[in-house]
């Protein structure tokens, strides 16, 4: 998009670099939030969970998009512009370097990005809503009273493009959890075919309208 030139020298970069490392440290800094940002901090707002955006403390000087206390939960969005290496300026190990410090401290980082809000933001919304244990009041759905059953390509694919962030991918077979006659889990399984002892388990997603307890087990078993 970008070509291969450098759009800035060395020296000015590491001026601009410095110069943000100062907004860092300054609380007051009226840091600039993204739409899709806000969206989310509209979604928390609206489900009543008490937050702080823009934290600069806990990982000083970086920062932390969304901080939950209550949870010891934060969130990061990242756009997928300026979190690259090359356009950002972000390091291979930045998103993992940054959720290990989370862990040190207790706190554990959900990182969001921004072609999985666009595209997915109904299975974004209701992961986070699941992780914060927001989704009590839904019906609770035991694995033992599913059946399991093989079920065919299309019948996975619209489910899976329907409930896994990642949609649907080519697997060898995929399997349902069927409760009342409704499917309410699909998991698919890749054979190797360099050597067929070998199997991945390549996708599992759930009906997010449910509370699924022990279906996933019961799947993989």
């Amino acid at each position: 998009m970008y070509g291969q030139d450098l759009l800035i020298s060395k020296s000015c970069k590491n001026k601009l670099h410095n110069c943000i490392e100062k907004m860092y440290e300054n609380p007051d800094w009226n840091r600039f939030t993204s739409t899709y940002e806000s969206k989310l901090q509209d979604f928390l707002t609206g489900l009543n969970v008490p937050f702080e955006a823009h934290n600069r403390t806990l990982l000083k000087p970086q920062e932390l998009d969304i901080f939950i206390p209550h949870k010891d939960c934060a969130i990061e969005f990242n756009g997928n512009k300026f979190h690259t290496e090359w356009v950002g300026g972000k390091s291979r190990q930045y998103h993992l370097n940054k959720t290990k410090l989370c862990k040190q401290k207790g706190i554990k980082l959900i990182h969001i990005f921004e072609d999985e809000f666009h595209n997915s933001k109904e299975i974004v919304l209701n992961k986070i809503a699941h992780i914060l244990g927001l989704q009590q009041s839904l019906p609770k759905l035991m694995a033992r009273k599913c059946h399991i059953k093989k079920i065919d390509n299309n019948i996975a694919e619209q489910f899976l493009n329907k409930y896994h962030i990642q949609g649907y991918v080519a697997s060898t077979v995929h399997y349902g959890a069927i409760y009342n006659d409704e499917l309410i889990a699909v998991m698919s399984f890749k054979m190797e075919r360099k050597n067929g002892n070998n199997w991945e388990l390549t996708r599992f997603a759930s009906d997010y309208s449910y509370i699924c307890c022990g279906v996933g087990g019961k799947l993989f078993k």
